[in-house]
Order: structure tokens, then sequence, then C-alpha cells
């Protein structure tokens, strides 16, 4: 079998866009003798660790001339990937100013803000919807070409110009185009497949995902669909049939692959796929007096004990030096200042707080407590909680105040499950309303609302 390594594909983190489920990808690789595999999720990436499969970390960005700027702007489409741990920061720094400072329908970056983020990354020009091959198709070939090497010029011999053929006319149509540019501006040439479902028969599968996207039915003529059904995990054979001219766009996937380090990895994980927590990662608070964190922390809390309790006795007081002296022998005596210091700032400039999250800090406090065995890597905190009123000042005033880089906004990757997805999936198919509903009323085999065997 040919050796290629897939670069360009979408699982089910990638929401109503991608059908590939993240267990099966693994498994899929893991029967079919695939040895490396991208995507991006910690999930993944715990997955192939544990079936001894190498995982490279990338992302589609849209990119625009000024994403700061609230207008429609063109998108450009574009593939990073990350070649070791730097690369990776890269990458989710780049993916948070894009859901926090250039969110305009959709998530957006510019290419000056790319440029400072280059470290550690290799780049591929994209499909269709990248900015070079929407100038060869409107005939714009020097253009094309400059930006190739501006790009070029940014990431060096780790930009390469992407290649693709699903059968569709235009991606035929330009690739004389794009081979004539590679050798033009010296760049190499890799070929991808747009991996948005597992096997070629699981079209139908993404029609339907496309169609809850977009708010449309199945029997809607004018509704947005893939062009042809070319867009599953291929293997390497068929890969090299589609450019047998040109073999190092399949060899180069090899090279990519290579070039991801196997030891400056993005997520630090043990040899089961479980990750190692960083808590180096949980910035320092320093008190206005100097102060060292545990004692500070230890101060606070004896000054508001009495505020919670009439009757402050013995029992209380062991107590709370009890769990002070498990918060601050794990480390996390910063984070709860943390999280006091910027729920006390809210309070004082007109935000809502009460109890957020309050079931994850509720675990994360019996954990921590109670555990047993009680070890360091086990225990970690929960995200820093946050309401939708003022959650933009909340990662501004934590940027300001802790560094921007470590202001990394929580990013939920959402999946589509089965109950939340059944009544959208009736809507697609014309079902009545009421087809949707009680199909979701089902029980979940072997789920928890299931009934138990008697």
């Amino acid at each position: 079998m040919t050796d290629f390594v897939h670069l360009h594909l979408h699982t089910e983190y990638s929401l109503l866009d991608g059908a590939v489920k993240v267990d099966e990808l693994v498994r899929h690789c893991k029967q079919n003798g695939i040895d490396t595999v991208m995507y991006a999720s910690l999930r993944f990436a715990e997955k192939c660790k544990k079936n001894g499969i190498k995982y490279i970390i990338g992302c589609e960005f849209y990119v625009v001339d000024d994403y700061r700027a609230h207008i429609d702007q063109h998108a450009d489409h574009l593939i990073l990937l990350a070649k070791n741990k730097r690369g990776y920061i890269n990458l989710v720094q780049l993916d948070s100013l894009a859901f926090v400072d250039g969110y305009y329908y959709r998530p957006r970056i510019d290419y000056t803000v790319l440029k400072e983020h280059t470290e550690g990354v290799i780049c591929l020009s994209a499909c269709l919807a990248g900015r070079i091959p929407r100038l060869l198709m409107a005939g714009e070939y020097e253009k094309a070409k400059q930006f190739a090497l501006s790009l070029k010029a940014m990431f060096g011999e780790d930009f390469y110009i992407e290649i693709q053929d699903h059968g569709i006319p235009e991606q035929k149509q330009i690739l004389p185009l794009l081979v004539r540019l590679a050798r033009e501006t010296d760049t190499q040439l890799v070929a991808t497949n747009d991996v948005h479902y597992l096997k070629k028969e699981d079209w139908e599968m993404q029609d339907v995902l496309m169609c809850i996207q977009t708010k449309r039915t199945l029997d809607d003529p004018t509704r947005m669909k893939m062009q042809t059904h070319e867009f599953y995990m291929k293997s390497g054979d068929e890969m090299s049939a589609l450019f047998p001219n040109l073999p190092e766009a399949i060899a180069n996937t090899r090279a990519i692959a290579d070039k991801v380090s196997d030891t400056d990895t993005p997520f630090n994980l043990k040899d089961d796929g479980s990750p190692i927590y960083d808590k180096s990662l949980i910035p320092l608070y320093t008190a206005d007096d100097g102060t060292p964190s545990p004692e500070f922390l230890r101060r606070l809390t004896m000054e508001g004990l009495p505020k919670r309790y009439e009757d402050l006795t013995e029992e209380i007081l062991q107590r709370a030096e009890y769990e002070l002296g498990i918060i601050i022998k794990m480390g996390f005596a910063d984070y709860f200042l943390i999280v006091w210091d910027y729920i006390n700032w809210s309070r004082l400039n007109g935000i809502p707080v009460g109890k957020p999250r309050s079931r994850l800090h509720a675990r994360f406090r019996r954990r921590l407590l109670y555990g047993a065995p009680r070890r360091d890597d086990r225990v970690r905190p929960p995200p820093l909680p946050s309401r939708k009123r003022g959650a933009d000042r909340h990662v501004r005033y934590l940027g300001f105040t802790r560094g921007h880089q470590r202001r990394w906004p929580r990013d939920a990757r959402g999946v589509c499950r089965h109950r939340p997805c059944d009544q959208a999936d009736g809507r697609q198919i014309d079902h009545p309303r009421t087809f949707g509903t009680e199909h979701r009323k089902m029980p979940a085999k072997g789920g928890r609302h299931a009934k138990r065997s008697r």
C-alpha cells in the first residue's frame, strides 16, 4: 500500500460539518495499519496514544484582511498544523483570538496576527476556498503567485501548496496552475483529501448534517451540498491514483508527518493515553502587600469564617485548617485566589456573579478533599467560571492581571449527541414534527435512562 498521511480531516468536533467519529477513526487507522493521522482535540490525542498512532494537531482557520473589523469580509481557508508544543500554543492562541476578538458570524484571524504566530507551525494553502485557488480560478495568476511568496516568507520550508481532486471540475482546472506556481516559487506540493466522513457510503450522513447546519430539508433543490461523494478517508493507493504524475505530493505527506516532533508533543500523555496535568500553566497570584499565596489564602479564610458562622467552634476551625492544608499542599492556592480576585472584581464592577458552574467546582472540591488515593496528577481545577453577560470583560481583566499569554478562554468543543439531533434529523427528511420528538423520548440502549434488567 502506498504510504500516505491524511492532513486535512474533519471529525465530529467540526460540528455539523464532519461526520467522522473519533472512536471509529482510531479503530479504522488501527485496522488498516495507518500509523499517523491529523485532527485537533485532547480526546483524539488520548485515543491515538493508547493505540500507538502518531497524532498531528491541526486546524482549518478562516482568515480575513482585518479580523478586528466586524464587517463582511471574504474569509480564506488555511490549514495550520503544529510541529511541536510551541506550534500548538500558537494554534491555541490564534484560535482564542479568532473567537474572542475576531468573531463576526464565524471565528476569524487575519494575516497580520498570523505572521506573529508562525513558530512551530506548518501551513497548507487549503482547498478551493483558500486564497490561492480562489485567485487562480479568477484568472489572477500573478496575484496568486505574490500571495504564495508572502506565505513562504512567513513559514519558509514549512509552507506547502495543497492539491486536491474530489472530481470537482474547478479542482481539475487549477491543478496545472498550482503545479506551475509551486515550481516558480520553489514550494513543495502536498496532496490531501478533504475528509468529512470515514467511508464512501457515509456521504448520506454528511448530507443530513449539512441540512441541519443550513436549516434545509433533503428534498430542497437549492440547498448547499457536497458536489461529489469523494470526501471520505481514501487509502494511500486511491490517493496515489489521483496524482500519478506527482508522486512527490504523496511523499510529502510523510515528510510533513516526520517534521512533527515525537517528543516535544502538544499534550503530555502517559503510555495508556491518560494526560499528565501541567499545573505550571496556572498563573501565580501576587497579593498587594507581597504576602505569599498560602498565607494570604489562610488570612482571607480566617477573616471570612466569622461572616459565615455565628458560632465559630473548634470543629469548624479544624475543618478549615484541614481543607486549607490540602489545597496548599497540592498547589492550588493561586487558583483559588485568582477565582476570588476576579469574582470580587466582578461584584465591584456590576457584573452578575452567583454560583457559576457550581457542579464542576463542587466536584473538584470533593475530589480534592476526599479523593482516594489523593495524587497530584488525578486532580485538576475546573475552568474559571464566567457568565455570558460580562464574559468579555472577565477575559480582558484576566489578561491584564495574569498575562495575555495565559488568557485562553475555554473553548467547549461540542459534538452531536444522539438525542438532541434526533428531532433535527426528522426535520431534514421532512417527517412530521412528532417523529423526532417521539424518537428522542425512546430509552437509549445501555444509557442511564434504559430500564434495568431484573
